[in-house]
């Protein structure tokens, strides 16, 4: 049997050996007491904070909150009823209106345009401006038999402006006016405001001795 071989003495400590020991010995330990004080939490029933992982399932209140209940998706898809009036609160929609004004006012208001330095347009529209807030007002109440369909003038001074009304109102005079969409509801109202017109600038240009 071979002899052993004799291992020197050893004269010196290698502290750089004994460090690296004493480190792994000390992660060791680390890692243990962690896993120590987890098992101690969740046996005393404490929480113990957990590492940011994949989106955990929100609590029930959340899931309600967040998503609607089956009645109120069948409510959202369900059609609305015929005749119904869809706008948005606070919606406005453009109209536009567009009518001749009478030959027989232009030449009362030509007089006092040629004494303003101005034209009888600049006249009607000023006219046009002072009675717009009652028009305005009168919109809701306009019925299908209160529009005149008497031609236009083809000739002569043509009132072009455009109003911004709610979108509730807009679709409520499309109902009355034009519920099936044969004509144009701007024309509509146009014949409408033409008439409302012409008795707002007679009193106008009256006023103003004209």
């Amino acid at each position: 049997m071979a002899e052993r071989k004799k291992l020197p003495p050893i004269k010196s400590r290698d502290l750089s050996y004994i460090a690296q020991l004493r480190g792994i010995d000390s992660k060791h330990q680390s890692s243990f007491r962690i896993r120590e004080r987890a098992v101690e939490a969740a046996g005393s029933g404490v929480e113990t904070p957990v590492a940011a992982g994949p989106a955990q399932t929100l609590p029930a209140k959340a899931r309600q909150k967040r998503e609607p209940a089956g009645a109120e998706k069948e409510a959202a898809r369900a059609p609305s009823p015929p005749g119904a009036i869809m706008s948005e609160p606070g919606k406005l929609v453009a109209l536009k209106i567009y009518f001749g004004v009478a030959p027989e006012l232009v030449a009362r208001a030509t007089p006092w345009a040629e004494r303003a330095r101005t034209t009888p347009q600049r006249i009607a529209l000023a006219a046009l401006k002072e009675i717009r807030p009652a028009l305005l007002a009168k919109l809701p109440d306009v019925r299908q038999e209160e529009i005149s369909h008497a031609r236009m003038p083809r000739n002569g001074l043509v009132v072009n402006t455009t109003w911004s009304i709610d979108a509730g109102l807009h679709e409520q005079l499309r109902l009355e006016l034009d519920p099936e969409g044969f004509n144009n509801l701007s024309v509509m109202l146009s014949r409408w405001v033409r008439e409302e017109f012409a008795r707002g600038l007679d009193a106008y240009l009256a006023r103003a001795g004209y």
